[in-house]
């Protein structure tokens, strides 16, 4: 907040890249998604002129990647980092803790679940072949782990600490 209490973007400089079609979502609401989407979160944000708005899987810097992964919202995307070869995942809300893995579980707030589902299902694919490490912020008790196949899905093989990834 400035003197005069209006807020403004703690980064000043920062770019906050988002896909056009999440931004669209924030901002045309409905009665299930208002509460998701909370103008003095963004407002400010777009008033400076700070978003920069892709459309698809961006590269937005060397070794980082948008992803699409619709499913939660119509424009969700994840993030992936590679360096020297080894990749690190951030689904967000495609799979936001390590029991949300296995295809079938899907989060009851998503407005798309069976676009979530196949969003998942490219995803572990991927991850599982590349060996990604996928990283969770909202579980309480597995930060990250890679992508097991079990046979009939997929699974997921915590570390312990990122160290051991």
């Amino acid at each position: 907040m400035d003197a005069g209490g209006a807020i403004r973007p703690t980064f000043g400089r920062a770019r906050y890249v988002v896909q056009r079609a999440e931004y669209h979502w924030a901002t045309h609401t409905n009665e299930r998604t208002a509460a998701s989407y909370f103008p003095h979160n963004f407002e400010p944000v777009a008033a400076a002129g700070l978003f920069d708005f892709v459309d698809g899987e961006t590269e937005v810097w060397p070794g980082i990647r948008l992803l699409p992964t619709p499913g939660h919202t119509p424009g969700h995307q994840s993030v992936l980092v590679e360096s020297d070869g080894a990749r690190l995942f951030y689904p967000a809300d495609l799979m936001p803790t390590s029991a949300h893995v296995p295809l079938p579980w899907i989060m009851g707030y998503d407005v798309e679940p069976l676009r979530t589902l196949e969003s998942k299902r490219a995803v572990l694919q991927r991850a599982a072949d590349e060996q990604w490490l996928l990283l969770f912020e909202h579980d309480a008790y597995v930060l990250a782990g890679r992508v097991t196949r079990d046979g009939k899905g997929y699974g997921l093989a915590p570390v312990t600490s990122l160290s051991d990834g």
